[in-house]
C-alpha cells in the first residue's frame, strides 16, 4: 500500500469541502479548487480530515493513484488556506 496515500489530510478551519459523484470541490479564504477523483480510489471525508482509500488495494494502479490523489488534494487544501 502507498505510504504517502495512507496519510490523512488535515482540514484547517475556514476550509469547506464538497464531494459529490467523484467531483471534489475545496473552498477557502484564498480561493477555490476542483478535482475529479479517478475511479481507482475514493475519499472518506470527516470534519477534521480527508483520507484516500482504494477499494482494491491489491491493484497496483490503485496503490499508485492513492499517492497521486493524496498529493493533489493536499496541495488543493494548502492552496486555498
Amino acid at each position: 500500500m502507498s505510504r504517502i496515500g495512507r496519510r490523512p489530510i488535515a482540514l484547517p478551519s475556514g476550509v469547506d469541502v464538497q464531494y459529490n459523484e467523484r467531483a471534489l470541490s475545496v473552498k477557502g479564504p484564498k480561493g477555490s479548487n476542483s478535482f475529479t477523483v479517478p475511479q481507482e480510489v475514493d475519499l472518506e471525508i470527516d470534519k477534521e480530515q480527508i483520507r484516500v482509500v482504494a477499494p482494491y488495494e491489491s491493484d497496483k494502479g490503485a496503490r499508485c493513484m492513492m499517492g497521486t490523489v493524496q498529493s493533489v488534494v493536499q496541495n488543493m487544501v494548502t492552496g486555498v488556506s
